[in-house]
């Protein structure tokens, strides 16, 4: 007599998302192709989430110059040079999906990862604010597969990435002004200082602060219309643009690359005087504004930080 086999299935239960290291901090990856993977997210599903050993967001590495003499003890130092940043991500790309459904979502987030085309880390601290990071594609530590891609509902990957610009980028509001009309000549009656800033251009208030480690430089916005002739600046130091801008023209002056364009074209060339200072660390400066026509002026400052957290 043979007597029929009875197999008990043990039910499906969906493998787990790794533990969170990062609790109060949030971690965003936006790719180069506007997709945004929140690698602090496990919402039991799917998700790219990161691992403990995460490295990258501490002080980033500096090269000391030095001198030294054979008369003298030790070194002098001259100065310090911040090298270029590099990221390390253990990441684990977690779905509950079939295996195409997995590699279709593991194929969305290496999409993201072009060594010429960056995209931003952003981190979100407990208080609300973000620091970010331009990084571009390094490699993936020559990652080596133990199974099939998506058998298990997740892989694990290290993911190594560069910032050629290895300071944390914080946020700050822009401080914008409209261009007034009054008639006070800015340059003093001997050709220089005294400059006289016009009440109607600017206010008591017209000063910008950098809250970050390192220097910063602003990016002047400047909208027409607004008569030719147009100064602003960092106190003394003065960037002017000679032409008038019509009703529509956009005026972008970047002090950081001493270059500007109008409309989306180069016009480096024009500026004058073009003195580009930047703004120490922890100091709060006045800023010159000398225009009129009725358009507007907006002063943006991104500090930067040695540190993400």
């Amino acid at each position: 007599m043979t007597y029929p086999v009875v197999v008990y299935g043990v039910p499906y239960v969906p493998p787990a998302p790794p533990p969170d290291p990062w609790p109060g901090i949030t971690i965003t990856w936006t790719g180069w192709n506007g997709a945004q993977f929140n690698l602090s997210a496990r919402d039991g599903t799917s998700g790219v989430v990161l691992r403990p050993g995460m490295r990258g967001l501490n002080m980033p590495e500096v090269t000391h110059h030095e001198s030294e003499s054979e008369a003298r003890a030790g070194s002098r130092w001259r100065s310090s040079r911040t090298q270029k940043r590099e990221l390390f991500l253990p990441i684990s790309v977690f779905s509950d999906t079939n295996s195409q459904e997995w590699i279709e979502y593991d194929d969305s987030f290496w999409e993201t990862m072009d060594p010429e085309k960056p995209g931003m880390l952003t981190v979100a601290r407990p208080d609300g604010t973000t620091r970010s990071l331009m990084c571009r594609f390094v490699n993936d530590g020559n990652h080596s597969y133990d199974w099939a891609p998506g058998v298990f509902g997740w892989m694990q990957y290290g993911v190594t990435l560069q910032a050629e610009q290895p300071y944390w980028m914080g946020v700050m509001d822009p401080r914008e002004w409209n261009a007034g009309t009054g008639d006070m000549p800015f340059v003093g009656p001997h050709g220089g200082p005294p400059y006289n800033v016009s009440p109607a251009a600017t206010t008591a208030t017209a000063t910008i602060d950098n809250p970050g480690n390192v220097a910063s430089f602003i990016t002047w916005t400047l909208a027409g219309p607004i008569d030719a002739g147009v100064l602003v600046g960092v106190g003394p130091n003065l960037i002017g643009y000679p032409d008038a801008l019509a009703e529509g023209d956009r005026l972008v002056i970047n002090s950081r690359d001493m270059s500007a364009r109008l409309n989306g074209a180069r016009v480096s060339k024009k500026l004058a005087p073009r003195d580009f200072a930047p703004i120490e660390p922890g100091r709060s400066v006045e800023l010159n504004i000398a225009a009129a026509g009725g358009g507007k002026i907006t002063a943006t400052l991104t500090p930067l930080y040695y540190r993400a957290v």
